[in-house]
This record gives structure tokens, C-alpha cells and sequence, in this order.
């Protein structure tokens, strides 16, 4: 016979011989080589600066070029990437400023962000988000990573999937790295003048007729008024450059009322204004715009502490 106490003690020494025996999975990082991808950035995202955003939208991914480029044309070749919800939201408070506008309450990438940064501070590592990528489409859905891993030295220390438009979020708010795999780049990219001048209208006639030029012949000035507000150049700031982007999406979906609206915005106005003096010729009076707009724009992103 066996006592109670006896058939326990055995049975619990089975259990734990088969504990012992037990054994995670090693973890897989996803294969990425960076020679399978494009480097990319955000190009547009619709919706209105300072609005509410409507409920979907897109996000227009532009490959960057192997050499520099003075201006994109309509044949330039884009990739978009369709976003709603929160996420959309998001995305356009954050290409205001680096911390996008402070709400009452933190929206869901808000909160994934807190999460992240507390993780950081914990953590015994110095690790953060090193890329993010579209690596692959799926029943008509893209499909994005995420890698973190060590900041000094770039070794991945783990990667997830995630939805792209999150995963753009999350590369403006830390300024890293943007990829599309070109397999994907090649079979779901097209021309920008298609997507932004669809059936069969041309990109000049609606450019102009929101800036209130006449297409039919424009004259050097009136080109280079149009250039003030659509062309988004290199030593653009920031929020300039937000705001040309969102210009192009209002002229996409032909919302005059709105690109009207962007148009008058204060720093755009100063941006004309630079660009007017320079085709000029006049380029002391447009280092001195340029210095407002530099000051008006550093007004505009302090802390307000009214609250």
C-alpha cells in the first residue's frame, strides 16, 4: 500500500521533472535586409490642418531618391497607404510638431507611447524603435513591422507586426527610418499625377484654380506663386512643409475651401513672400521674412502653461 502523503511527493516530483523538460521556443527575428527595401517618406496625409479630420483618409508614401531631386513631377511614383479612425487623427495632429497637440485624454497611440517610453526608462537597455517597414500585402491589407533593438549599436532586439498607418505614427514621433520592400513598391506604386489629378483631370488646371491663377498661360510670377505653396523643398521648416503636404491632399479632393484656407495660413504667407523676393532678386528682404517665419514658427510651438 501506498500512503496519501507517499503518492503526493511522487506525483509532484513527476510534475516537476517534466517542468524541467520544457522548453520555449527561440525567438526568430523577421529577415530584413535593408537592400530589399526602399528608404521612404510621408509625402501627404488627408486631412485638413487644424480641422477635424474625417473619419478615413490615406497616407502618400514617396520613395527617397538615390540622388537629390528639385521637385517631384506628376510621373513620380507613390505608394498609399489608407488610415482612419484614431489613427488618422493622430497622424495629422502630429505633423503640426514634433508632439503633435496635447488632448485631455491620450488617444491610443498617445498611451502606446507612454508605454514605450516608461519601458525605456525601466529597462537595463538603451533600446528604441530602429525602422519601420511595409513588408508585405495580404488580402488586400499592407502589412508593417516594427524593430527595436539597441540604439548604439542597431542590433534588432525584437520585431512585431503592426498596422502601417500605427507604424507611421510611430516613425514620425521618433524620427526613424521608413521602408518599403520593393517587391511591394513595384506592384502597388503608381504615378502621384494620377492620384492626385484623377479622371482624367489635369494636375495644373486644379493647382491653379485653387491659388486663383488662370492654367491657360501663367506667368513666371504666377508660377513661382504656385511653386511658394506646392513644392516642398529641402530647407522648408518643418511646419511649412506639413502644410504644403496638406495643401496637395485638399487639392486632391478638390477642396478649394480648405486649400483657400491653408493658402492664408501665416506661415504660408510668409513662404510666398520668401520665395516672391528671391525670384526677385531681392534676397536681403527674404533672409528677413525667412527670419520671422523662423520666429513666428517658434512662437507657435512653445508650451502653453495657461491651463
Amino acid at each position: 500500500m501506498h500512503s496519501a502523503d507517499g503518492d503526493y511527493t511522487t506525483t509532484r516530483l513527476q510534475v516537476q521533472a517534466r517542468r524541467r523538460h520544457v522548453c520555449r521556443a527561440a525567438y526568430e527575428p523577421f529577415p530584413f535586409h535593408e537592400e530589399d527595401y526602399y528608404r521612404a517618406d510621408l509625402a501627404l496625409v488627408s486631412s485638413t490642418l487644424g480641422m477635424p479630420g474625417p473619419t478615413s483618409g490615406h497616407l502618400v508614401m514617396m520613395r527617397q531618391p538615390d540622388q537629390p531631386v528639385l521637385q517631384t513631377t506628376p510621373d513620380t511614383p507613390a505608394m498609399v497607404l489608407v488610415v482612419g479612425g484614431d489613427t488618422l487623427a493622430a497622424i495629422a495632429d502630429l505633423v503640426q510638431g514634433p508632439q503633435g497637440i496635447l488632448h485631455t485624454r491620450p488617444m491610443a497611440l498617445d498611451l502606446l507611447w507612454q508605454v514605450l517610453q516608461r519601458g525605456q526608462e525601466i529597462s537595463k537597455r538603451d533600446w528604441r524603435l530602429l525602422r519601420i517597414a511595409v513588408v508585405d500585402m495580404r488580402n488586400n491589407i499592407f502589412i508593417g513591422r516594427l524593430f527595436f533593438g539597441d540604439a548604439d549599436s542597431g542590433a534588432v532586439v525584437w520585431d512585431c507586426d503592426c498596422r502601417p498607418s500605427d507604424a507611421v505614427w510611430l516613425a514620425l514621433k521618433t524620427d526613424c527610418p521608413i521602408y518599403i520592400k520593393k517587391t511591394v513598391w513595384n506592384l502597388y506604386s503608381s504615378p502621384i499625377g494620377q492620384m492626385l489629378a484623377p479622371e482624367g483631370k489635369t494636375l495644373e488646371a486644379s493647382v491653379y484654380k485653387a491659388l486663383g491663377i488662370t492654367p491657360a498661360s501663367p506667368t513666371e510670377q504666377q508660377t513661382a506663386q504656385k511653386d511658394a505653396f506646392l513644392q516642398i523643398r529641402e530647407s522648408d521648416p518643418e511646419p511649412v512643409k506639413r502644410l504644403k503636404m496638406e495643401m496637395k491632399v485638399a487639392l486632391h479632393e478638390e477642396d478649394y475651401t480648405t486649400a483657400a484656407r491653408i493658402r492664408d495660413h501665416p506661415f504660408m504667407k510668409l513662404q510666398a513672400q520668401i520665395q516672391a523676393c528671391l525670384s526677385e532678386g531681392r534676397r536681403e528682404d527674404a533672409a528677413a521674412l525667412e527670419a520671422d517665419l523662423h520666429a513666428a514658427i517658434a512662437e507657435a510651438m512653445k508650451p502653453d502653461y495657461s491651463e
